[in-house]
């Protein structure tokens, strides 16, 4: 069971000359090994707040920087009035603990943030792009190394301007520049590179709660049961993560290794096909240049909480249930054509 409490203020931003893009490409991260956590509540007190900012180790290409500053991986938070949203992910199949249990709610943010989009290697082309909404327009800003993206993440959040933070679930192979320079996102299906996660994102009923909606669940707690309900149905291990937003709740498996597009595309694409078999209330899984909420980032009138951070995935031993349900809609619409046709040159068979 956990429950969404607001921490303490957030800590002083950075200097925003320090986050200026063509500065930011620094010492590029690798991967951890794989690992899990046990579920996570993601509380904290404002003397527990210190230790929500966990400082990354600094590689010898980040030494070999001019730079001074100190960087720092987890996210600020801001003070809200308290709100509470329980979502029971309790279950006698949920994976063993392999990380520290001790382990800091910026660490477990961080290591989502790691492990669900593929982050590019030193030699690589490819990008990891934020999305904000800021100025009334989406903005966003590409990035190779997930210090970058974080330190950015917590400027964009120290600022009255932006809110609704996301990243992009696919490594994308182009940006473009902006009017004066700077690099600029493009997200796009085309240009999706390598992913790493499936996901189910269920919108929630918030701006009417009072109204049963056909397309929407009313609370994180109708939406998880709904999700329980079809996992345990169809076969499927625990999720990798689970991440409660105020106005909808994403899952993910997450894959040991990085996948094409086109690797990709059966898993997701059979994910999308059992959902709407099962009636299961969410947005198509499909879309390789989705961008989801970013957990850790306390902007608007919600918040977006890691409430459970669990193991990798081996997808075609775990999930090869997936890529066979992917071909039946391919073979009913084939089928349906070929009848159509028998039917049009009056073949009574």
């Amino acid at each position: 069971m956990f429950r969404l409490v607001p921490t303490a203020e957030a800590p002083n931003p950075f200097d925003p000359a320090s986050m200026r893009l063509d500065r930011l490409d620094v010492a590029m991260i690798g991967f951890p090994v794989a690992g899990e956590t046990d579920l996570v509540s993601a509380t904290a007190t404002k003397a527990e707040r210190a230790q929500q900012i966990a400082p990354a180790h600094a590689s010898s290409a980040a030494e070999a920087t001019s730079s001074p500053e100190v960087i720092e991986t987890g996210f600020p938070v801001t003070d809200r009035a308290d709100h509470a949203v329980t979502v029971t992910v309790t279950s006698p199949e949920c994976p063993q603990q392999m990380a520290p249990a001790a382990a800091s709610d910026a660490e477990k943010n961080r290591k989502f943030l790691e492990n669900v989009v593929v982050w590019p290697g030193r030699n690589d082309t490819g990008w990891i792009n934020m999305h904000v909404i800021g100025y009334g327009k989406d903005i966003g800003w590409p990035f190779r190394n997930i210090d970058a993206f974080i330190n950015q993440a917590r400027w964009a959040d120290s600022t009255s301007n932006f809110f609704a933070l996301r990243v992009c679930m696919s490594q994308q192979s182009q940006c473009t520049t902006t009017p004066w320079g700077k690099p600029k996102a493009v997200s796009e299906v085309a240009n999706a590179m390598s992913l790493r996660s499936i996901w189910i994102n269920c919108r929630l009923n918030w701006e009417y709660p009072e109204k049963v909606h056909q397309q929407k669940y009313q609370t994180s707690e109708e939406a998880w049961e709904a999700i329980v309900t079809f996992r345990q149905k169809l076969g499927l291990p625990f999720p990798s993560a689970v991440v409660d937003y105020w106005s909808s709740l994403q899952v993910y498996w997450i894959s040991e290794t990085p996948l094409t597009p086109d690797e990709w595309r059966p898993y997701a694409e059979g994910l999308s096909f059992l959902l709407r078999r099962e009636r299961v209330k969410c947005e198509t899984t499909c879309n390789s240049a989705a961008t989801l909420p970013v957990p850790g980032i306390w902007r608007g009138p919600g918040s977006a909480t890691l409430v459970h951070l669990g193991r990798q995935y081996n997808f075609s031993n775990a999930l090869s249930v997936l890529p066979t349900a992917a071909i039946e809609p391919e073979v009913s619409r084939l089928v349906v054509r070929r009848r159509k046709s028998r039917r049009v040159s009056g073949d009574p068979k």
